[in-house]
């Protein structure tokens, strides 16, 4: 029995009902393939790259430019919320499948630009970076010494350091306790001469 809803989803989304209608048509075709369910497992991996797939497609998502989009992020923070809104709109009742859509949407929406936050150095920088470098050294994971240089070198938005620019930020610390530290936090630097 899924073969045949599984042709009529294809029709669907190869269908030119003109791009006014793209985004929604995404929705419905992420909701009806769940709906269908036409594998015994992999159905919800699936899905997501249908829906990653068709976003790209037309164009509202550049995999070049915006690959840390992530579709099991857009519901994972709220499952229950995610599960209730698909139910609500198996009856293909109108107002439920535009009530499922704004769901959908609004999720993709909040992960693009969450995923565009992310390729922002200075957003990544000041929301994300330091925070950790200040949380590592409250955790004793890093000493004051190693967080100031650490801190600086995110503030400086330093990707490669030079042994001479190190020098200036290490001071009293050995290269190789620095090193250490670096491997710890799970951060790379590259030394160059």
């Amino acid at each position: 029995m899924a073969y045949p809803c599984i042709a009529n989803l294809n029709n669907y989304i190869n269908s030119d009902d003109g791009e006014q209608y793209d985004l929604l048509k995404i929705a419905i075709a992420n909701h009806r393939f769940v709906w269908i369910h036409p594998f015994g497992n992999g159905n919800g991996r699936t899905d997501r790259l249908m829906t990653y797939a068709l976003l790209c497609k037309k164009g509202y998502i550049v995999p070049n430019k915006m690959r840390l989009f992530n579709p099991t992020a857009v519901f994972a923070g709220d499952r229950n919320k995610y599960y209730d809104m698909l139910a609500l709109a198996d009856d293909y009742k109108d107002e439920h499948i535009l009530e499922w859509c704004e769901y959908f949407l609004s999720g993709v929406r909040d992960e693009i630009k969450k995923s565009e936050s992310l390729a922002d150095a200075e957003f990544v920088n000041k929301k994300i970076l330091l925070p950790s470098v200040d949380r590592m050294e409250k955790a004793g994971i890093v000493s004051r010494l190693e967080s100031n240089i650490l801190g600086r070198a995110v503030r400086k938005s330093l990707p490669l350091l030079s042994l001479s620019k190190l020098r200036s930020f290490v001071i009293a610390t050995s290269l190789s306790r620095l090193v250490k530290v670096v491997a710890n936090t799970k951060l790379v630097l590259r030394i160059a001469n």
